[in-house]
């Protein structure tokens, strides 16, 4: 099977788009599913085929759009124009800031006959996500 010209530059930047585009491949994968260059199942392929990180995705996805066919390269260039043309990176996974360092542990003493009653551990912050 022939190559056309998109699948052809795809190869070529292969190592280019696997580095400096993997941070949008789930934008890509919505919108490329939304444009009909990708099947669920090529979705699913490359969001739970196994890989661990967003370039190992990226490089599931080009091997996807290869399999696929020049329209869906095309589509993918389409998708990459979109991605360019948005001024907002997406979303970052950050870690929230470290939580507080406990308290040392409060001890309650009687007043009256001046004997430790009460130790009480720290307490504990709990952040909810």
């Amino acid at each position: 099977m022939a190559l056309g010209p998109c699948c052809t530059d795809l190869m070529k930047r292969r190592v280019e788009l696997v580095e400096g585009w993997s941070r949008h491949v789930a934008f890509l994968l919505d919108l490329l599913y939304k444009l009909g260059a990708l099947t669920e199942e090529d979705v699913d392929s490359v969001r739970g085929g196994g890989c661990r990180g967003e370039r190992e995705r990226m490089r599931r996805l080009l091997d996807v759009l290869h399999g696929r066919g020049e329209e869906a390269c095309r589509a993918f260039q389409h998708a990459l124009q979109q991605v360019s043309a948005d001024p907002q990176p997406p979303p970052t996974t950050e870690l929230p800031p470290p939580l507080p360092s406990p308290s040392p542990p409060l001890t309650l003493t009687d007043p009256l006959s001046h004997v430790q009653t009460v130790t009480c551990p720290p307490l504990s912050f709990i952040r909810l996500c």
